[in-house]
């Protein structure tokens, strides 16, 4: 068969060769310099757009504090099991506390102890308590507990103790106020707390300085339930960690990439960031479903959750120290009651209060004492009573407190001795 056309060795011999093109490393420094630029304007406009979320989220008023404390102070929370946030534990500030509203820039020098707590011992193994010493554990919130004192010797727990101490000189007792009252806390978590550590300190009268956040944390913090501080916050929490709770928006994504948000911190991460205010509302409506509360007006809620809470919580301690004198001293509220006037009806904080008394005084036995504290803050218009009472307002409280204890003191020293005659415990369980 004959071929046709040059042979396959011509061809390779007639091709011409291939020759590179000319060197051109401008060309390569331009698509260098435009690759660079182009980074950098990413990650500028990344870094811009994150200041414009971070401007957003500080002008969103909705956005919980529990979330945006900056920083760590002595008024940190951290939460324990069972009673709720405390603050830091042995913790000292010193200088200005711009959270304090009565005086932020006065020269403050508080210490916290165990567990937050103002108290110089651990509550795991307390001091044992001396023959002659008459304990006093004060239970309550923040205003309990002295802050808006510049000096733990300056709450009025300190000048209560003084006080009676003066009052009794002339007796062979010795009067030790113990604080078991926490930043933050409502009565039925200072309940939780006595039981946990109260029994071991051995009390020979319990003091419950309270009000103000038995009815505040529920309406202005936790939107209406029966809920402690920050409880709605970790239920949002809780329900943002389940792998198919995400906010209807974000289904999307979620599609896209289901292991990744189901599964991993960076899902729960974007939940968070786009979903928060999804997962509180829904922490709101699933919780008060599950417990039945109705919030149909601010009154409702207060006869029907926060009044029936107090009075169950008193009635606990009670049944727990049932043999204990049980001062509860109506505390000082000025701001939030005056605010609170306005959706409740004038004078509700001491209508609370009676309804209180009422259903209380008598419960188990005749060892109960209400002082409306509020009522002679309301007498002094001009003075120091917020809820956060400053150097004069725990001196002022401190001292009327004590002029009121000491009113039944004889008797509570009376039949001290008698029941140290029968080798009972002074003060402690049944008579």
């Amino acid at each position: 068969m004959t071929r046709s056309g040059p042979a396959p060795d011509d061809l390779m011999k007639t091709r011409p060769a291939t020759v590179p093109p000319p060197a051109q490393p401008w060309r390569t420094l331009r698509t260098t310099a435009i690759a660079a630029a182009w980074v950098a304007a990413s990650v500028l406009l990344f870094a811009a757009g994150l200041r414009v979320v971070d401007w957003a989220v500080g002008r969103d008023a909705r956005i919980s504090v529990a979330l945006g404390a900056p920083g760590t102070t002595i008024r940190t929370l951290e939460l324990f099991p069972y009673d709720g946030f405390h603050v830091q534990a042995n913790t000292r500030h010193r200088g200005p506390m711009p959270w304090e509203p009565q005086n932020p820039d006065a020269d403050y020098d508080i210490r916290t102890g165990d567990k937050g707590y103002f108290i110089d011992f651990s509550l795991e193994d307390p001091p044992p308590k001396g023959p002659e010493e008459f304990r006093i554990v004060v239970v309550g919130g923040s205003g309990a507990q002295g802050w808006g004192a510049t000096r733990n010797e300056r709450t009025f727990a300190a000048v209560l103790e003084r006080a009676l101490n003066r009052t009794l000189a002339a007796q062979a007792v010795r009067v030790r106020v113990i604080n078991l009252a926490m930043g933050g806390s409502s009565i039925y978590q200072n309940f939780v707390a006595l039981n946990q550590w109260g029994h071991a300190l051995e009390p020979d009268l319990i003091l419950a300085y309270i009000g103000r956040n038995e009815f505040y944390v529920p309406l202005a913090h936790e939107e209406g339930t029966d809920a402690f501080f920050g409880f709605t916050d970790l239920d949002a929490f809780s329900l943002a960690m389940r792998g198919d709770e995400y906010p209807p928006g974000m289904a999307w994504l979620v599609r896209l990439m289901p292991n990744t948000m189901r599964r991993t911190s960076i899902g729960l991460g974007i939940k968070l960031a786009w979903g928060w205010e999804h997962f509180r509302a829904r922490a709101e409506q699933s919780y008060k479903a599950a417990r039945g509360q109705r919030t149909d007006t601010i009154r409702q809620v207060v006869a029907d959750n926060v009044i029936p809470r107090i009075v169950h919580s008193l009635r606990s301690i009670k049944r727990d120290f049932d043999g204990v004198p049980i001062v509860v001293a109506w505390q000082a509220a000025r701001d939030e009651v005056k605010a609170g006037d306005a959706a409740m009806g004038p004078g509700f904080y001491n209508v609370m209060y009676n309804r209180i008394e009422r259903e209380v005084v008598g419960f188990m036995n005749e060892r109960w004492m209400f002082v409306n504290v509020h009522r002679l803050s309301a007498s002094m218009p001009n003075g120091p009573f917020g809820t956060h009472l400053d150097d004069a307002g725990h001196e002022a409280v401190g001292t009327f407190l004590a002029g009121r204890i000491g009113t039944v003191m004889p008797d509570l020293l009376e039949e001290r001795r008698r029941r140290v005659a029968l080798g009972l415990p002074a003060g402690y369980g049944r008579p």
